[in-house]
């Protein structure tokens, strides 16, 4: 999905509903906030359900949170039709 749209649109159209969230997105409560070239703002809506056993945020979380974060920003310049490659 959204290969036919430029990154900023397809980030955009995510934001604003009208293309479905990454599923982890939905599972963590991440929203978007703001989508910019080159910047991604997120939001993440706390719950009892990111909570490890001892009762606090891992570290997990916030790697994913920063992540994902990072890779829509990446996305964000690109074409459509762009595909990043590994080096």
């Amino acid at each position: 999905m959204g290969r036919g749209m430029s990154g900023i649109d397809y980030l955009r159209a995510m934001r604003d509903g009208a293309v479905g969230r990454a599923p982890v997105a939905m599972l963590l409560g991440r929203g978007m906030a703001e989508v910019e070239p080159g910047q991604v703002a997120v939001t993440l809506e706390p719950g009892e359900h990111q909570l490890n056993p001892p009762g606090t945020v891992p570290a997990a979380l916030l790697a994913t949170l920063m992540d994902s974060v990072m890779g829509c920003a990446v996305r964000s310049p690109l074409a459509a039709g762009a595909v990043l490659k590994d080096a």
